[in-house]
């Protein structure tokens, strides 16, 4: 955490338009590293060198996924305090069943629940049959909340369309926002 929190708080540049960190909530040792650039080149030349420092203390190789966002709600300015996200593995030809049910089903129950701050759903693009859906919350336990309600629906869906599903909660330790273009503000 403390590697990947002073990432977040160098000053080299390129920089992303923001950056969050999360720690895992059942095992702090996972975190979550996420960031939106302007493009794949912009990460590309922040990124090289690769950032060995934070790879060398991984104890496997970290995944990187460049997508292109297919939906984002955002409630408010300020960051989320807890985070969940979900990917999804699908056949090819599954796809876009995935796609329809995240975007008209489980988006709109989503949006019903208490304490939403952030959802975002991605499409990986050097994977199109894999698919990131970002939930952020204003709190831990309107996460829990969610899951209770939201996930038995879910992975019953999920199970009908053979979509292999890999989750990740957890809790923001460092953001950076740098959206107006004009300065950086940590949170």
């Amino acid at each position: 955490m403390a590697a990947m929190t002073a990432e977040v708080q160098s000053t080299r540049a390129p920089r992303s338009s923001w950056t969050r960190v999360f720690q895992g909530l059942s095992d702090p040792r996972a975190a979550l590293y996420i960031a939106e650039w302007s493009s794949r080149e912009a990460y590309l030349a922040y990124n090289s060198p690769p950032l060995v420092a934070i790879d060398a203390l991984c104890t496997s190789p970290p995944r990187r996924w460049c997508c292109q966002a297919l939906d984002v709600y955002e409630a408010g300015n300020a960051p989320p305090q807890a985070l969940s996200l979900t990917t999804f593995q699908c056949q090819p030809s599954a796809a876009l069943s995935l796609i329809t049910y995240l975007m008209e089903q489980s988006g709109p129950a989503i949006y019903q629940q208490p304490g939403i701050a952030l959802r975002a759903l991605y499409q990986d693009l050097d994977h199109p049959n894999r698919i990131v859906s970002v939930r952020g919350w204003r709190s831990v336990a309107d996460l829990e909340a969610a899951r209770l309600q939201l996930m038995p629906d879910v992975d019953t869906a999920m199970r009908a369309l053979g979509v292999r599903v890999e989750r990740f909660t957890g809790v923001l330790r460092v953001a950076r926002e740098n959206r107006d273009g004009t300065g950086d503000e940590e949170r």
